[in-house]
């Protein structure tokens, strides 16, 4: 896939979350501590959220090894994917 960027509502499309679903997601990790949500956090492009095809794809195949039991810090995949190590 070539780079390019994406706006909301393209994203929405790609996730299969609507447009409300992202922007909870997004205020909610916003105001956590650690600043980690469950979506790839935007940049903003004038007053548009985006993100980029490359940061789409990277979130969804980490979330994809994470599913399987991959533990990317050891880089192994784990036996019982809910308990590391």
């Amino acid at each position: 896939m070539k780079k390019r960027v994406v706006f909301i509502k393209e994203f929405c499309e790609i996730m299969g979350l609507t447009e409300h679903s992202v922007r909870s997601h997004l205020q909610r990790s916003s105001l956590q501590s650690d600043g980690i949500g469950v979506l790839p956090k935007p940049f903003k492009l004038g007053r548009k959220l985006a993100w980029t095809t490359d940061m789409i794809m990277a979130f969804l195949e980490k979330k994809e090894l994470e599913a399987v039991g991959f533990d990317s810090s050891q880089k192994q995949l784990c036996k019982n994917p809910k308990q590391k190590g």
